[in-house]
């Protein structure tokens, strides 16, 4: 096998052999010892540093997503600063998320979190990105604050979820413009505005 591998090299292995067995085999199929293997490592290596597979699928999914990290976008309006957004979970968080749904059946069962508890690990707990989004453009007199639910905010996502689901491919610029546009856009912008 060569040269024992520690520390970051062996942390990076161990986390994509995870997600490869997550994505091939779903959470009943994963087991330490596929992993090990594809690894190329032993399982007491895993199990010195998750408790069962539970922790492990847990750790994998949060590492996985923190590769595809968002920034928040500034474009300078929040019509633009929506569309990026959307077209970065268009990207990667939203067909990664949509995937891996299918491979967690037994999951929330067997550990007893909730799909919101995993949420929240994955995430962590720095600032959310759409609250940063709607905080500017309230500040600039883009989106009435009461007109901004949490449902009129969550809405673009839940959308963009669905059109990935029937597709099954990423979504067109024009799909996600249209989102914006005739969605969110005549829901919170000030009646005033002739934005």
């Amino acid at each position: 096998m060569g040269t024992r591998r520690r520390g970051e090299d062996l942390e990076k292995a161990l986390y994509a052999a995870a997600w490869e067995e997550l994505s091939e085999s779903g959470y009943s199929g994963f087991t330490f010892e596929a992993v090990a293997t594809r690894a190329q490592t032993s399982r007491a290596v895993l199990y010195r540093r998750w408790a069962d597979k539970g922790e492990l699928v847990r750790d994998t999914i949060a590492h996985h997503f923190k590769l595809f990290a968002r920034d928040v976008p500034d474009t300078g309006s929040f019509r633009g600063d929506l569309i990026a957004l959307l077209e970065q979970s268009n990207a990667t968080r939203e067909h990664m998320l949509t995937g891996i749904r299918v491979h967690l059946s037994g999951y929330y069962e067997a550990t007893g979190q909730s799909p919101a508890e995993l949420r929240k690990h994955v995430l962590g707990e720095g600032p959310d990105v759409l609250e940063v989004v709607y905080s500017r453009a309230i500040e600039r007199g883009e989106v009435d604050p009461e007109k901004a639910t949490r449902m009129v905010r969550k809405a673009p996502f839940a959308v963009l979820r669905s059109e990935i689901l029937t597709t099954r491919d990423r979504v067109p610029r024009a799909t996600l413009e249209e989102i914006v546009d005739t969605l969110v856009l005549p829901l919170v912008t000030p009646a005033h505005s002739t934005v």
